[in-house]
């Protein structure tokens, strides 16, 4: 008997913080289930009806998918009950922080989301949004394989480095990063931003942007997700000002935590459970993004300070060299079938009475 995993590992070199998500958790499932076979949406979404066959027994399916696919996906098991009688567990790791809002406004969705055994996401406020619609949630947040480089002092003290290293979207923020970096030097702050990433089809006055803004701005091109970490270890900060309606807990924030790299991003939806303000990066208010950015960045200039806050931002997502993907978060991790979890300290969430466990997350069993 086979298992199955359902997802987009992207078509004709798409690259985004779905595709990424999905290979990696299809890597981690491959170590726990030996038998498991991938059905890739992006090359092929017919592909799907392997799932179709009336004598196949699927117990687990494994599915990673973003609004339109998880429909498909759902329509089609629904299919597979009605017509051949043939159930399956369904694990849903959700890449995002879009579902609450979709199943709250579709009647459709909601029933057939029932049956769907369990949801990882990757915020806790998402978790208890979803537990209060009805369904079991478990937390388990966005991670990456890659090598951490530890905490580290300002680049150059007399300018700040600054970069943007994400879909090159109007809703990710660009405009907002770039004016911010204007006006740090209309301020006398030597500052340059680098962009990275691949832009949008409908960003089409991205380049003009850049142009009016030459002598402090620069576009770097697209990058593979295996450069990130020393693309993002290059600079001082990592400029997120988003209001991307999907957006959850952005893989750019771990890769950027990882190297020791502080994070000045919006206060957009669930940003502000993994960027400490003035701790580990700076929050600032969505509608008064650039203006709360220059306050906080003028008073980075003291080396001390920064090198704080880079080895808070260090540890909060750090690294131990004898596992192979760990990041600490602030939540207790339930994690999916065959992984552990070791306990690394207790902590309190604000706001609330619960103490619970701090631990790393995502480690090989055998690592152990």
């Amino acid at each position: 008997m086979n298992n199955f995993y359902v997802a987009n590992f992207g078509a004709k070199g798409e690259r985004n913080g779905q595709v990424e998500k999905s290979k990696q958790i299809f890597n981690l499932l491959q170590e726990i289930q030996p038998r498991l076979r991938k059905i890739d949406l992006s090359k092929n979404i017919f592909g799907i009806h392997a799932l179709l066959n009336p004598i196949r027994t699927i117990p687990n399916v494994y599915v990673s998918l973003g609004q339109n696919g998880i429909f498909v996906f759902l329509l089609v098991m629904w299919v597979r009950i009605v017509l051949f009688r043939k159930k399956s567990t369904i694990i849903y790791f959700v890449v995002g922080g879009w579902l609450a809002n979709l199943l709250r406004n579709s009647t459709i969705l909601r029933v057939l989301m029932r049956r769907v055994y369990v949801m990882y996401v990757e915020s806790f406020s998402l978790k208890m949004e979803l537990e209060a619609l009805g369904y079991e949630a478990k937390l388990f947040p966005n991670f990456r394989e890659s090598s951490c480089s530890g905490p580290k002092d300002l680049i150059n003290n007399s300018k700040l480095k600054l970069v943007f290293c994400s879909r090159v979207r109007r809703d990710k923020g660009v405009i907002d990063a770039i004016q911010l970096v204007h006006r740090l030097n209309q301020l006398g702050q030597d500052s340059t931003l680098d962009i990275y990433g691949p832009i949008d089809d409908d960003f089409d006055d991205f380049h003009k942007q850049c142009d009016l803004y030459d002598y402090c701005v620069s576009y770097k091109g697209e990058y593979y997700a295996e450069e990130a970490t020393a693309i993002l270890a290059a600079y001082d900060f990592l400029i997120f000002p988003t209001y991307y309606y999907g957006e959850c807990m952005p893989g750019v924030i771990v890769e950027s935590f990882s190297v020791g790299t502080p994070v000045v991003c919006s206060d957009w939806r669930y940003l502000s459970e993994y960027v400490d303000d003035e701790v580990d990066g700076f929050v600032c208010k969505l509608s008064c993004f650039v203006d709360q950015a220059l306050s906080k960045l003028e008073g980075i200039r003291s080396e001390s300070r920064y090198r704080t806050m880079s080895l808070k931002a260090y540890e909060r997502f750090g690294f131990n060299a004898d596992i192979a993907r760990v990041y600490t978060t602030p939540y207790k991790l339930e994690y999916p079938f065959g992984w552990q979890a070791r306990v690394l300290n207790e902590c309190t969430i604000e706001k609330t009475p619960v103490t619970i466990n701090c631990v790393a997350a995502l480690c090989n069993p055998k690592l152990w």
